[in-house]
């Protein structure tokens, strides 16, 4: 309906709604700190429905209920751990990737929950993943700079250029 305002986290966000036929009335600036920051306060009686995932931070329902909107959260799916082939769990244990990139706080803690040699470098794609991975026990190589896949290339090209301009003596490495 005309009424509904469709909100997207980010740019892939919005990429995904407009090619289902939707455009987004705003485009936050990539994660849920920078979607509510975005959101004026709610008018009395202001609603929001909130699809998400199970394992979704409660960074913007909690924040956009401190803005006073009602907020009716669905969980649209629940993710579900998948064992990488043994060949992959055997090469982070041993620090055979030239880098490992992580794109959400939950595939941070997963990736930590497997196993990922200190000589391994780090790009996330935000603030939040680069919290969990540094809560987990590992160290941030690099964050993009933006929540962009763009900046997330970007920070990728950097650190697999600088392994390049110093190779590790430690271990075989591949990019």
């Amino acid at each position: 309906p005309p009424t509904v305002r469709v909100i997207a986290v980010g740019e892939g966000t919005a990429q995904a709604l407009r090619t289902a036929g939707v455009d987004a009335d705003l485009v936050a600036g990539g994660s849920g700190a920078d979607l509510v920051a975005q959101m004026p306060t709610a008018a009395d009686g202001d609603r929001v429905l909130f699809p998400a995932s199970s394992a979704a931070s409660r960074t913007v329902p909690e924040g956009l209920r401190a803005k006073g909107y009602q907020v009716r959260e669905i969980t649209a799916y629940r993710p579900e751990p998948v064992d990488p082939p043994a060949e992959v769990r055997a090469g982070l244990a041993a620090g055979r990737f030239g880098a490992l990139v992580l794109t959400s706080p939950m595939i941070a803690r997963r990736a930590a929950a497997l196993g990922v040699h200190a000589s391994t470098p780090i790009i996330s794609i935000g603030g939040p993943t680069s919290r969990a991975v540094r809560d987990a026990g590992l160290t941030v190589a690099r964050q993009a700079a933006e929540t962009t896949d763009a900046a997330l290339v970007a920070a990728v090209r950097e650190v697999l250029a600088a392994a390049g301009a110093a190779p590790s003596t430690t271990s075989p490495r591949t990019h």
